[in-house]
């Protein structure tokens, strides 16, 4: 499956700077993927290489808010904790036969 992750920056709960990245996932089912990261609390991530070099989970972040949970879609809400700064993240799974369609 792909992953199109999009996190938007916020201030004061206003919506600023965002930036997308889509990546492929093929270890994990969207359930295992959808608790990794919703309850994996280590610092466990490495930098990814895709169509924009980050990470799927920063560290130090705690989840404020789970806003959509279903079947292809994840969005929330995390506070960095150093900085108290606010991103909304958004996941949206793709699966390999929708992606190999785009060609």
């Amino acid at each position: 499956m792909y992953i199109i992750q999009t996190n938007t920056s916020m201030v004061n709960d206003i919506f600023c700077d965002f930036q997308s990245l889509i990546f492929r996932v093929t270890k994990l089912t969207w359930e295992e993927f959808k608790d990794y990261i919703l309850n994996d609390k280590s610092d466990n991530t490495n930098m990814l290489r895709s169509t924009m070099d980050g990470k799927i989970k920063p560290t130090n972040v705690k989840i404020e808010k789970v806003l959509i949970n279903d079947d292809i879609h994840l969005e929330i809400i995390t506070i960095h904790g150093k900085y108290n700064f606010k991103t909304n993240v958004k996941y949206y799974m793709v699966t390999d036969e929708a992606f190999s369609n785009l060609r």
